[in-house]
């Protein structure tokens, strides 16, 4: 009886130990995996070319419509991702304010004038901006710690680009301390001429065709987390035939670094698409 106590003992011993090594295997798999699962989670990316689908077709009538638009000094950039650049959201969107400020601050982009005579901003080109956008794409670590970037390593990466040129760089955020959008922030940004880095969940960027007493307002989805910037806001206001406003719709204009539709609108109405905005601000 005591050698069978002693078998017994030494088997739990042994049982223990192969649970012991067991968890001990399985321990690590599930902390890397909820590790990978909290990084990827917060962090902004896409593959070129990025995709949308598209949600919502609407169709809204009227008798007289009002169109109240204002954006920054010739609106922005719409430069698109480089196609040899994976998870590109970030550099794309830093690339865009960099070339924004080029035409008021010259050694941004050494070389390059970003737009034409008559004001307006040039389309991509295929030697300044493409490397521009390989500099921000090394500055903000994209890809490293996980795919794409994080909205810390985004606006570092910026950061130290307009640095190293020479020049300040510093955000003001269009949310207030509830972390709610504060639309008249960002009026008052684009009424100074800042742009705004938009950080963004699934935004739905809408287009609106315009008819014979009606518009027509197609949203499309942007699949992932996503990086735009704004440069302009629109107020659309519909009335019936007893001249009642019905209706209105208020967006945030938007370069979305997408190659098949650069520029967009963002409704604003409601903002659980957007993780955080940012005015930027470029001085000598």
């Amino acid at each position: 009886m005591k050698n069978m106590s002693k078998v017994i003992k030494k088997g739990f011993v042994l049982l223990a130990c192969a649970f012991m090594l067991l968890c001990g295997s399985l321990i690590p798999a599930l902390t890397v995996s909820a590790s990978a699962e909290e990084t990827s989670s917060d962090r902004y990316y896409d593959e070129y070319p990025i995709s949308t689908y598209a949600v919502d077709s609407e169709t809204v009538n009227y008798s007289r419509r009002t169109y109240d638009m204002v954006t920054t000094t010739n609106e922005a950039p719409d430069y698109y991702a480089n196609s040899d650049l994976s998870n590109s959201c970030g550099p794309t969107a830093g690339g865009i304010i960099v070339g924004f400020y080029d035409r008021y601050y010259e050694n941004l982009i050494p070389g390059f004038t970003p737009n034409y005579t008559n004001g307006r901003y040039k389309v991509k080109d295929k030697v300044y901006i493409p490397a521009l956008m390989q500099e921000l794409y090394t500055l903000m670590r994209t890809n490293v710690d996980d795919v794409g970037v994080s909205e810390a390593d985004c606006k570092n990466g910026l950061k130290t680009y307009v640095e190293q040129k020479g020049y300040n760089l510093s955000y003001s955020s269009v949310k207030n301390t509830w972390g709610t959008f504060q639309l008249s922030s960002a009026k008052s940004a684009i009424d100074n001429n800042k742009p705004i880095l938009l950080f963004c969940d699934e935004a739905g960027l809408i287009i609106v065709a315009q008819g014979d007493h009606y518009d027509r307002i197609v949203t499309s989805i942007v699949q992932n987390r996503h990086v735009m910037v704004a440069y302009g806001y629109c107020t659309v206001k519909y009335y019936n035939g007893l001249d009642e406003n019905f209706r209105t719709d208020t967006y945030l204009m938007v370069s979305t670094g997408l190659y098949s539709q650069s520029t967009a609108f963002v409704q604003v109405n409601t903002t659980a698409w957007l993780d955080n905005g940012y005015a930027v601000t470029i001085t000598a």
